[in-house]
């Protein structure tokens, strides 16, 4: 009910605004692809969390946005070519659901496929791949190399982002490779 003036004392304060008058910003597109792992290592709940995750990154997608969606273990391959989410949205997600794991691990091969991918999207759409995995990587390239192979997405505008799954997922390699691509890295 009040504060004592004149003794140190920790005080904390709820600041609650509201926003008036007109948003006048738009939003911008965004042509995202997603890269999965799909390894040996994924392979029961991993795979399924990292599928729920792209799927619901899918839905809160505009019907404008485009969408492209890659896999990788040994090899990485474009299931998903980038394309517009609204007429395709429900054959993306039958793509996704039906991902299987197995074989080894090429994050970089994985990175490189969607970078590749994002050549396609429109002009003014901002850019984006979003690494799915484990991080447990098999290529030999380690977290400093992909930093640099990711760095370089960056100069041509591209945001690498890292969602890390599992409990036994790399931190160093996946912060390496959201660090040196100017995006954000989560665990789920």
């Amino acid at each position: 009910s009040g504060i004592v003036v004149g003794s140190p004392q920790q005080v904390l304060v709820d600041i609650d605004l509201k926003a008036t008058g007109q948003n006048t910003n738009q939003r911008i597109p965004v042509a995202m692809t997603l890269v999965l792992d799909r390894s040996g290592s994924m392979s029961g709940q991993k795979l399924e969390q990292a599928r729920r995750s792209v799927l619901q990154a899918l839905e809160q997608m505009q019907d404008g946005d485009w969408f492209g969606f890659v896999a990788y273990d040994h090899a990485a391959q474009t299931l998903v070519p980038l394309q517009p989410v609204g007429p395709n949205r429900q054959t993306i997600r039958s793509t996704i659901l039906n991902v299987r794991a197995g074989g080894g691990t090429q994050i970089p091969q994985g990175l490189e496929r969607g970078f590749q991918t994002l050549q396609s999207a429109p002009a003014g759409y901002a850019r984006r791949v979003v690494l799915v995995s484990d991080g447990i990587d098999g290529s030999g390239v380690g977290p400093q190399g992909v930093r640099t192979t990711v760095a370089r997405y960056g100069q041509s505008g591209v945001t690498v982002a890292a969602l890390g799954i599992g409990t036994d997922y790399d931190e160093p390699f996946l912060t390496a490779v959201a660090d040196a691509g100017n995006g954000a890295y989560a665990y789920l």
